[in-house]
């Protein structure tokens, strides 16, 4: 994999949570047409401001709250505690994801909000919902849609609350105070930065989205806005599901209970399987039919996968189309079955690490040296017509080649990490579980940038196609996680074989990890890029999305640095009173 970036959409995606909304006049639209406007709706944090004019689903979760500290005074045991975060950490991703899985695919909270209106709502239901708006809230006077989403929101409020709440209880419950040493030291200061960071994503990515997409708004209505991709958002994709939820590891250093980071990473788990299984199928469902095919993906489609001339027919890609028929299929599992078999040899840990070595070496520097000569040549091509084959005989032995270099390389290494395994240093303490849920973290890290690279790249960039195929349209696109990174197989797509040598805890496979990146950059460096800007030109981006939104974010925070530096100027040559009597005015000109 590389940075081949000939996606499938040309088109911007489309993410409910990367919709900018500002509730100030904003209009709504229901499935129907119904056009309405939106009334004020509060920021989550308003009760903060007057704690005691909260609305009435804020005193319930104070309330039920208050009883959960009631418990801890009581003395229970500290696995009641874990019981109690798990049942709100469910109650967000099974309860409140069951409520919009259902509202998706029939609108039936919606339904159920008509059936109540048409009837007429009791006015104690009125006054509950009332009590979450903004004084500008009609009942009666706003469709279906959206009085079911602020009776949905109101129930979100109580549920996101107390999952955080309970999960900090839980946390002081589990806190183990270690001795003073520089180890500790680090922990509580990594610990402090990873949950301050954790923070500033969650609020930037509320200051972006507003409380209509915060609150799955658009799985009630939908609002006529421009997307936008800036702040936290051009940093990474799903930033409150995935940065967002830092602070759980954070956590987990700060307490150094093993319990609180085994916990945190189910957690964590049970929100990503949330985002798949709730929010991306209503997201395609929702805006698949907003993303056009260009004329050059259609022509280049037709070139590809034409049934007679077509370049690709179901290729195996790690063991997806296997082909129990197909030789080269036969042949791939015959050795890595091989490769297995050699686990239960007992052989030198040498000869597993310098195995694993080789086919690093071999995929990168190998497969690189045929893909620099293919470029500035077409020689690998040429080798075929030489003997009496043509361009697709050659692309399709590459195919074969490529997958069969990938899959061992990856085999050969987990190979070696398992067999240099320490099984006796291993126990149930918090260095043990650290390892191990760091280790699966990187490991999912690169699992999940494989499958968004080849689901943006297809099968013509995850095959390297723009070295073989001549007569495709040259476009280049950054979507999916090329929208954050140019190369991500060089930065995600190596956090694998980090995770492997992390569980292995051998500094030889951390050392071969690091030669296999180092490999990689040379890759890209005299292979690939200088290919890239033979083939794109001035297309070819210079700077990473993620670089991009890093500057724009700096640049914005070094204006407020120089607005609250202007302040305190004031403050010493004008006094308190009329410093922010001025501010307090230019605040008032900017919102007129």
């Amino acid at each position: 994999m590389s940075s081949r970036l000939t996606p499938r959409k040309s088109e911007k995606e489309v993410r409910v949570e990367d919709i900018v909304v500002n509730n100030d006049g904003t209009v709504g639209v229901c499935p129907d047409g119904t056009r309405f406007k939106i009334p004020v709706t509060n920021s989550p944090m308003e009760w903060m401001r007057d704690p005691l004019r909260g609305s009435f689903f804020h005193w319930v979760w104070i309330i039920i709250f208050g009883a959960g500290l009631a418990l801890l005074l009581a003395g229970v045991p500290s696995s009641y505690f874990v019981a109690l975060f798990l049942f709100w950490r469910l109650a967000y991703n099974l309860g409140i994801g069951s409520i919009l899985y259902l509202q998706s695919a029939s609108r039936y909270f919606s339904n159920k909000m008509a059936d109540i209106q048409s009837r007429g709502a009791p006015p104690q239901l009125i006054q509950i919902m009332s009590s979450t708006m903004g004084s500008d809230y009609k009942f009666n006077d706003l469709p279906a849609e959206f009085n079911a989403w602020v009776l949905f929101r109101g129930f979100v409020e109580v549920i996101l609350a107390l999952d955080l709440a309970f999960y900090l209880v839980m946390c002081l419950v589990y806190f183990e105070a270690q001795p003073f040493t520089l180890s500790t030291v680090a922990s509580y200061i990594l610990g402090a930065i990873l949950c301050a960071f954790a923070l500033w994503a969650k609020t930037d990515a509320y200051r972006v989205i507003g409380d209509f997409a915060w609150n799955w708004g658009d799985f009630f209505f939908l609002v006529p806005k421009n997307l936008s991709f800036n702040r936290v958002f051009s940093l990474f994709p799903h930033p409150m599901y995935t940065v967002g939820y830092s602070f759980y590891y954070g956590m987990s250093f700060i307490t150094g209970s093993w319990v609180v980071l085994v916990v945190s990473l189910l957690a964590h788990m049970l929100q990503l399987l949330f985002l798949v299984v709730v929010e991306d199928p209503h997201i395609s469902k929702t805006y698949g039919s907003f993303i056009k095919e260009s004329e050059d993906e259609k022509e280049r489609t037709d070139i590809l996968y034409d049934k007679k001339t077509g370049y690709f027919r179901r290729d195996l890609i790690v063991f997806k189309n296997f082909f129990v028929l197909r030789s080269s299929d036969i042949f791939s599992v015959v050795v890595l079955l091989y490769n297995l078999v050699l686990a239960f040899v007992d052989l030198p840990l040498i000869f597993f690490g310098l195995h694993a070595f080789a086919w690093r070496v071999f995929h990168v520097l190998f497969l690189g040296w045929i893909l620099y000569k293919q470029s500035t040549s077409q020689y690998f091509t040429k080798k075929f017509e030489e003997r009496g084959m043509n361009r697709h005989d050659a692309f399709e032995e590459w195919k074969r080649i490529y997958n069969f270099s990938s899959t061992l390389t990856y085999v050969s290494f987990a190979l070696a990490c398992f067999k240099m395994f320490e099984w006796e240093s291993f126990g149930l303490n918090y260095f043990s579980s650290a390892r191990v849920v760091f280790g699966v973290l990187l490991l999912g890290l690169n699992l999940w940038s494989a499958v968004s690279s080849f689901e943006t790249l297809g099968e013509f960039g995850w095959f390297f196609g723009d070295f073989f195929i001549l007569d495709t349209p040259k476009k280049l696109y950054y979507t999916g996680i090329y929208r954050y990174l140019n190369d991500p197989d060089h930065v995600t797509g190596h956090a694998g074989f980090y995770g492997f040598a992390l569980l292995s805890s051998s500094f030889s496979m951390f050392g071969v990890a690091i030669t296999g990146q180092v490999l990689h950059w040379l890759f890209l460096k005299y292979v690939e890029t200088p290919h890239m800007e033979r083939l794109y030109g001035e297309q070819r981006r210079s700077e990473s999305g993620f670089k991009e939104g890093l500057q724009e974010i700096i640049e914005a925070e070094k204006k407020n640095v120089a607005k609250i530096n202007s302040f305190v100027k004031e403050i010493k040559s004008d006094g308190v009173a009329k410093a922010t009597q001025k501010l307090v005015e230019t605040l008032k000109q900017k919102k007129q």
